[in-house]
Order: structure tokens, then sequence, then C-alpha cells
């Protein structure tokens, strides 16, 4: 399993992640969210901002959108759209990408990471809680 930044080059495999996500949300009535993360991995994508991917023999498997967005506070990333392909699941696949996040965006500055879980969303919330999250209600902070 590799775990990088993803590129340009990765756009379709990345998209139809994406899609997979939007869809796993739209089934549990999740306000459609299509707009805002298109618009974080394309502003990541250009910027060099915190677009990790998971690839296991050349196929994407898993991807996380960490991007400090111009308007947000200083120091600030907004996490968004962290997603494992079903087959992949529960192989830590996901703390592995949020590691190299973390790593990545201490490098460039940051000083914490905020996102949002569903509440419903038991595995999600456990995991950002062993990696080192604060959960306040339904949102998320990792300090860097």
């Amino acid at each position: 399993m590799l775990i990088r930044l993803a590129t340009p080059q990765d756009s379709k495999q990345l998209w139809a992640l994406a899609e997979d996500y939007l869809a796993g949300q739209k089934k549990l009535g999740v306000p459609d969210q299509r707009k805002v993360l298109s618009l974080t991995i394309a502003y990541g994508l250009k910027h060099g901002e915190a677009i990790v991917v998971a690839e296991d023999d050349g196929c994407l498997c898993g991807f996380l959108a960490w991007t400090g967005m111009p308007d947000a506070a200083e120091g600030e990333v907004l996490g968004m759209g962290t997603y494992v392909a079903p087959a992949f699941r529960r192989l830590g696949i996901s703390r592995q990408m949020r590691d190299f996040a973390k790593d990545y965006c201490r490098a460039k500055g940051y000083s914490f990471v905020s996102g949002a879980v569903r509440g419903d969303n038991r595995a999600g919330i456990e995991s950002a809680k062993r990696s080192g999250a604060k959960v306040i209600g339904y949102l998320l902070e990792w300090p860097l």
C-alpha cells in the first residue's frame, strides 16, 4: 500500500472515489457536499495541499482532502472527505493517510486541522480519537 500526495494524473480515479464517498453520504441523509468537496480537491491539487491518496497495485483505494483554504483561520487546515473503498476498510488505511497528511501539513506550517464527522459514524469518531483528535459535538480538531 502506497500513501502519497495526489497528482493531476490521479484525477479520474480520485473523482470516482469522491463520487462513491458522496453517494454514501447521500444514503445517510447528509446534505450534498459535491460543490465544496470538488472545490476543496481542485484547490488542493493546484496549490500543493494535502490531497492524499492510498494506492494499491496502481489503483487508488482511498483519499483524504486536507486543504488550507484562503479564508481559513491562521494555521488551520480544512479536513474533508476521508474515504476508503469498502474492500480496503479495517486495514488502517485511513490512519495511514491521516498520519501522512498530519506530517505534510505540519511541515507546511499549519497548526491544526478542523473537520466534521457524522454522529452515527462510530468507527470514524473512534479512529479520529485514537489519532489524537478532539471531538467537539460533530466537529473534530487535530493539533499538529
